[in-house]
């Protein structure tokens, strides 16, 4: 079965005071019914920085009950990486297959094995890695990110670094690592050539990347490369707009998934100037409901 991590974003009161606790757990049985086999909460999609504690362990505990034996890949922000506190739930009955997912904020191969062991003890999961320039834009030179991997410490790299094909093909030529496409596919075809074992689904259309993943999987490469070329503009304008992720929680609620798409501050809105722009991205895939609002 293709690997697909669907990336689940969060959902608030149309206030942005609260969680709705019914569309998140909405949201999640779309991603897994769209074909997703893991879920990576508090990633870049979901504001995670604006959650508190309490409402990091309620979205845990909803996404859980709508897809109790789904693996988690829990997420952790460059702001915590360096104070590993104790877990926030019970770490010990999550699905199998569930991890943490650490940023690449490390300078050497050195720095990043000590957080994963520092996280690894503090929490008892298997770590990934998120590997993406840090706030300077610089990202870990390729022979220190496979000494990192290879050390055995780090089971999965999620790969969004901009210059990515060169860095999965020596993770997957010199470690055992499960190495998964990121920056929403946009480079899916040369890092699933390169060696990419898998997908993260980020974008509106889940379904699309996992259709993608599938046609690879099964060799039917013209097929996969028709999927990313009817989706490449989507990607491109969800993935790189300040609005990224009001684009895609305006998606997710004129489809129903979801109630709102309120964007909790500092993030920005959907804004109506984006409305023709929508409509275009989606009308090769199918209807897309015009706004009420």
């Amino acid at each position: 079965m293709a690997r697909v991590w669907g990336m689940v974003a969060t959902v608030f009161t149309p206030d942005g005071e609260l969680i709705d606790h019914d569309s998140q757990g909405r949201l999640v049985k779309h991603l897994v019914a769209a074909g997703c086999t893991a879920l990576g909460v508090f990633g870049p999609i979901a504001e995670a920085e604006t959650l508190s504690r309490a409402e990091r362990q309620a979205i845990i505990a909803t996404v859980r009950r709508a897809a109790p034996s789904v693996p988690l890949v829990i997420a952790i922000p460059p702001t915590r990486l360096d104070a590993p506190a104790a877990p926030e739930f019970d770490t010990e009955s999550l699905p199998p297959g569930s991890a943490l997912l650490l940023p690449c904020a490390r300078r050497s191969a050195r720095e990043l094995i000590a957080d994963a062991e520092r996280w690894r003890a503090s929490w008892g999961l298997d770590i990934a890695l998120e590997d993406r320039p840090g706030p300077d834009r610089q990202v870990l030179p390729v022979p220190e990110l496979v000494a990192a991997v290879s050390n055995g410490r780090i089971i999965a790299v999620k790969e969004e670094a901009p210059v990515s094909v060169e860095r999965v093909r020596a993770l997957r030529e010199e470690t055992a690592a499960v190495v998964l496409a990121g920056n929403g596919g946009a480079a899916a075809l040369d890092e699933l050539l390169a060696g990419a074992q898998g997908l993260v689904a980020g974008i509106s259309r889940p379904h699309e990347i996992v259709a993608l993943a599938h046609a690879w999987e099964q060799g039917d490469v013209d097929r996969a490369a028709l999927i990313h070329a009817r989706i490449a503009a989507l990607i491109a304008f969800e993935s790189h707009s300040a609005r990224s992720v009001g684009i895609r929680k305006e998606t997710w609620a004129r489809q129903g998934v979801i109630a709102s798409a309120t964007v909790r501050r500092p993030g920005a809105d959907w804004i109506p100037h984006l409305e023709p722009h929508l409509e275009m991205h989606h009308r090769l895939g199918g209807t897309l409901p015009r706004s009420t609002r």
